[in-house]
């Protein structure tokens, strides 16, 4: 692997929090190894993907906004392509009188 590339993804799993992970090594390793897929899958060792930094006001943008730059770009549906989007969101509620329930919301979208 290129020294480039190297760092990229030392940086990458450098920042990556495993702690839900309770130190599993086993976890922590394919956890690792599944996130360096997905970065050589979206083209982050690819020349033609420069990361846009900051925007038109020089101002510098958040990584979530240069990453989801190339997904887009990676990612992208041709005429063909159909999308499916599933979300589930689940909620612990506590009121003032410290009384807790759960609530789900469930989100499922094609086109």
């Amino acid at each position: 692997m290129p020294s480039n590339d190297k760092l990229l993804l030392e940086g990458i799993l450098s920042r990556t929090d495993v702690a839900y992970l309770k130190g599993n090594k086993q976890l922590i390793e394919d956890s690792f190894i599944s996130i360096a897929r997905s970065v050589r899958f979206l083209g982050f060792y690819e020349d033609k993907n420069v990361l846009k930094t900051k925007d038109e006001t020089g101002k510098q943008r958040s990584c979530l906004d240069a990453f989801s730059d190339v997904m887009a770009k990676r990612m992208e549906h041709t005429r063909n392509d159909r999308d499916l989007v599933v979300m589930r969101h689940n909620f612990i509620i506590e009121n003032e009188k410290k009384e807790r329930w759960g609530h789900s919301s469930t989100w499922i979208e094609s086109g």
